[in-house]
């Protein structure tokens, strides 16, 4: 990966992070394996420390599942 392309992919990993955290796909649960791909994509390049990638997505998915507004049926 160039340093153009890693950028890049660092800010997508974000973008998508966030899309995760509002919902803004619920019927589409494939977003959470390809967001989980990147992440481990990017510390293999050696733009995320693993530990910091996993403890964000840990982070992540725990607010995503306590969220008050998650619609319990």
């Amino acid at each position: 990966m160039n340093p153009a392309n890693n950028r890049l992919a660092l800010q997508r990993w974000l973008r998508i992070a966030l899309g995760l955290r509002l919902a803004y796909n619920p019927g589409k649960p494939s977003v959470i394996a390809l967001w989980l791909r990147l992440g481990r994509r990017l510390c293999g390049a050696g733009l995320l420390d693993e530990r910091d990638m996993l403890q964000r997505s840990l982070r992540l998915l725990w607010q995503c599942a306590e969220d008050p507004a998650l619609p319990w049926i």
